[in-house]
């Protein structure tokens, strides 16, 4: 499963060299961390892509895919993985001062990565794939930032 959640970060991360609104992911800009370089690796890199994918696909996409059955709705997983995913775009607007101008394409981008993330808890039925593929993406996005602003 982290083979292939490596494989899927990497994979996305050439699509950004491609494309240009998914190399846009989650890059704030004028972005200051008040952590020294170990905790911000420790936050974004481990702590958040763990958080966040117990939260986002195992709490949010399992509610809209499974629990709401229990009230008679029964929604359709691509339903269910949009939903999941606009909540999870919404989240992280925090990085972005809450402004969708600031957040510019990262914000439609940290939404199609809610999609790919909530499908591959589907398709591998365990969520260690997204959490790599979120650690991954995130230690890129990190190194970005490192690099533009020091």
């Amino acid at each position: 499963d982290s083979i292939f959640g490596l494989l899927i970060g990497i994979g996305i991360i050439l699509l950004g060299s491609i494309f240009s609104f998914i190399g846009a992911i989650g890059i704030p800009l004028g972005l200051t961390i008040s952590l020294d370089e170990i905790g911000r690796f420790l936050i974004i890199c481990v702590v958040a892509p763990i958080v966040e994918t117990i939260f986002f696909q195992q709490f949010i996409l399992s509610f809209f895919d499974d629990k709401l059955e229990n009230f008679g709705i029964k929604m359709n997983f691509f339903f269910a993985a949009v939903g999941s995913a606009i909540i999870f775009s919404l989240f992280h607007l925090s990085a972005y001062s809450g402004s969708l101008q600031a957040a510019s394409g990262s914000f439609l981008s940290a939404g199609l990565m809610g999609v790919v993330f909530a499908y591959q808890v589907r398709i591998f039925k365990s969520a260690l794939p997204t959490m790599v593929t979120h650690a991954i993406l995130n230690f890129w996005i990190l190194s970005k930032l490192v690099v533009a602003f020091g």
